[in-house]
């Protein structure tokens, strides 16, 4: 397959021999339940690329996005506040431009910190959600019964396992007929399960968004350079309308042995532009509305 290892494009190649349970000759990981033997597949190249199957553990959505996918991807970290909750909310659900509605990926997850605190673990299993563990976000709702406004959102567990059994959990009393005719609900859909705005922060820290775009060419650049250096890259832009999107990935501390004590550093990236004014060479652009010159 073809993989975006650190964002540069590497073809991986594994056989068809896939790891199972002795007791039930069923997957170990992927695929448990499914004849879809492309999840099997991508978890091995994974695995490869990590050393073992054990190398992958812990890891997370924005990195197994990057890897199958050339797009860019956006992360979103968040705290239990009414702007953030509006702006998450804004962010998956803003009408037909939603990332949803643009068949766009999302992820989300729960910071490994928060599962070093053991209440907080214990809470997050009781309500049966998995910690240290990542979900996908594949629907949004927003309804009003009597005077009370609802938005929920739908997420679903790759695993399959685990019975999610906090508020709108499938058996709870809130659902009516007329509710689940507006969401679709489906209480035998495997892994898929709903949870409002609110518990969804409670719980969760982040959401990444894979922007799907198929208009967009990729280029990579491998650069290295020294402590205190920097590196310095030319990109032709052909039209003034294009679309350019500049991303740097570093090697992960999965792909280096411990003993290494590699640790990726602090990084950033500065945007200027050729001017052909003499005078005043380099335009730095900061973002779309803001520009200086030196």
């Amino acid at each position: 397959m073809r993989l975006f290892v650190n964002g540069h494009p590497q073809v991986v190649v594994v056989d068809d021999f896939i790891p199972i349970w002795k007791e039930s000759n069923l997957p170990c990981y992927a695929g448990k339940k499914t004849n879809n033997i492309w999840p099997m597949l991508l978890e091995k190249e994974w695995a490869k690329l990590n050393g073992s199957y054990e190398g992958i553990i812990n890891g997370s959505v924005d990195e197994a996005m990057s890897l199958f996918l050339p797009f860019p991807n956006e992360i979103i970290k968040f705290c239990q506040t009414e702007s953030d909750l509006e702006n998450i909310w804004r962010e998956i659900s803003t009408g037909t431009q939603s990332n949803i509605d643009k068949k766009h990926i999302i992820g989300c997850s729960r910071s490994s910190e928060k599962d070093k605190d053991q209440n907080g673990k214990e809470v997050f299993n009781k309500i049966g959600l998995i910690s240290n563990h990542s979900y996908s976000v594949t629907g949004y709702y927003n309804f009003t019964v009597g005077s009370d406004s609802y938005y929920l959102l739908k997420l679903n567990n790759p695993w399959n396992k685990q019975t999610f059994t906090g508020a709108w959990s499938d058996s709870d009393v809130r659902w009516t007929d007329t509710i689940k005719k507006h969401v679709g609900f489906n209480d035998k859909a495997g892994g898929e399960f709903y949870i409002n705005i609110n518990t969804f922060m409670t719980f969760f820290d982040s959401i990444s968004v894979c922007k799907i775009n198929t208009s967009l060419k990729e280029s990579t650049i491998k650069m290295s350079h020294k402590k205190g250096e920097y590196c310095l890259a030319a990109v032709k832009v052909k039209s003034p309308n294009s679309k350019l999107i500049l991303r740097v990935r570093q090697q992960t501390s999965r792909f280096f042995p411990e003993s290494t004590g590699y640790k990726a550093a602090f990084s950033r990236i500065l945007v200027g532009r050729k001017t052909g004014d003499s005078s005043r060479p380099i335009e730095y652009v900061i973002n779309d509305f803001q520009k200086i010159t030196i």
